[in-house]
């Protein structure tokens, strides 16, 4: 895939494995692409790739949700916890903390 080494992508796994096809129908149209944790194993460029490790995903009501999670880019780790709401239609982050 020509050029598929300049962008970036966010390479995404749910407590220690692969989110479902279903989970990943949310973000088929995501710019950054997001996919599979499984599909970056053979990265051209991991500089320019995000992992993204969902580690507690908690439930406050039908349309809200408390993630923990840490994403690895460029040999840091960083840590965060968000609130995710579901609003006109999509999931938006509408709190975060490092």
């Amino acid at each position: 895939m020509k050029g598929a080494e300049n962008e970036e992508t966010y390479y995404i796994r749910t407590k220690w494995k692969d989110p479902s096809d279903e989970f990943m129908k949310r973000f088929a149209a995501s710019k950054p692409a997001v996919k599979k944790m499984s599909a970056g194993k053979s990265l051209i460029d991991k500089s320019k790739a995000r992992q993204i490790f969902l580690d507690d995903i908690r439930w406050k009501e039908s349309a809200e949700v408390n993630v923990g999670a840490h994403y690895y880019f460029t040999g840091i780790v960083h840590f965060y916890s968000y609130v995710v709401a579901r609003q006109k239609g999509s999931w938006e982050v509408v709190k975060e903390q490092r």
